[in-house]
């Protein structure tokens, strides 16, 4: 076993303290480990600094992300420092753009088996979040880039940023990139989640009408971002495509968003469905329920509906979801 060096050691101690703030001796090991050449003693050394918040780090951790980019595929093997260092600057509240913006144009390719694979796709998307949670006022210039970007993780960050910053072009970005669609059915997902969660009233429409897609993971996006949206007549619109459709996938998918509108419709359906639907409904109505918790006269509805189907298979899923 590869014995610990003097500075893994020291970082060791440091972990030992409960809360912050750090006593100055430990403070002064987290600058010299951020200042380190191996990039996971300084992930190590970043982490801490997050955990802990301290800030007196600030100027480390930048010139470490500086060295860090100078031959990137060599000091710094799959963007682990770096990624290190843009969480712990989020955590001090560190208030100069400029590392989030060199982090979120990087793009660093490093060898794989097949061809060279760019690393530094979450480097992008956590300073894309950065930028958004600092208020940088030209955030959404770079989110519109990063919405194209050619790694998936990237790109959902980008969609998540925006529905973050909430405006109204923002909004508009979101229902662009959602009618355009991409490669990964659930970006197109999430750029729905963020339209009922920017504007739920004005996208209802919208993004009902996704659940007609031809992808199922793409309707099932829009049925869970419609579930999630907390609006009235959020189980109406489900329940509408649950009575007009026949396919069985389809029904199965609206099981979940159905519940997550925790209303007493939707807890009947789902109630009705461990009576009387199909084996394969009846185990992913079960499921779903969890979403209502355990109040008493629900769990004794849930009970009642198990013990008078009398199916094991679905008395074996209910002990597995709900407990003996």
């Amino acid at each position: 076993m590869k014995s610990r060096t003097a500075i893994e050691q020291a970082l060791d101690a440091v972990r030992g303290f409960d809360s912050g703030p750090l006593p100055p001796e430990a403070v002064r090991t987290l600058q010299q480990a951020v200042r380190a050449s191996r990039n996971r003693i300084v992930a190590q050394a970043a982490a801490l600094v997050a955990r802990y918040r301290v800030s007196e780090c600030i100027e480390d951790l930048i010139v470490a992300f500086d060295r860090l980019m100078q031959q990137p595929e060599k000091t710094d093997k799959g963007c682990v420092g770096k990624l290190a260092i843009v969480e712990a600057l989020g955590e001090v509240e560190h208030g100069d753009p400029e590392v989030y913006l060199r982090g979120i144009r990087h793009v660093q390719m490093e060898p794989a088996f097949g061809p060279p694979e760019d690393t530094a796709a979450n480097l992008r998307g956590n300073c894309a979040l950065a930028l958004a949670a600092m208020g940088y006022p030209e955030t959404v210039f770079e989110l519109v880039a990063l919405a194209m970007d050619r790694e998936v993780q990237a790109r959902r960050a980008a969609i998540k940023a925006l529905a973050y910053l909430g405006t109204r072009e923002c909004e508009l970005l979101l229902r662009m990139k959602a009618l355009a669609g991409d490669a990964e059915p659930d970006v197109t997902g999430e750029c729905l989640a963020g339209l009922m969660h920017v504007a739920p009233d004005r996208s209802l429409d919208f993004v009902e009408a996704f659940l007609g897609h031809a992808d199922l993971v793409v309707a099932e996006g829009a049925a869970l971002a419609i579930g999630e949206s907390h609006l009235s007549e959020a189980f109406g619109v489900l329940h509408g495509h649950w009575q007009r459709e026949v396919d069985p996938d389809f029904r199965q998918m609206l099981l979940l968003p159905m519940a997550l509108t925790r209303c007493d419709a939707a807890f009947d359906l789902l109630i009705e469905q461990v009576e009387e639907g199909s084996p394969a409904l009846a185990e992913y109505a079960l499921t779903a329920l969890r979403v209502f918790g355990v109040q008493a006269e629900r769990a004794r509805r849930i009970d009642d509906a198990v013990r008078q189907r009398g199916d094991p298979a679905l008395t074996k899923r209910y002990q597995k979801e709900f407990g003996e």
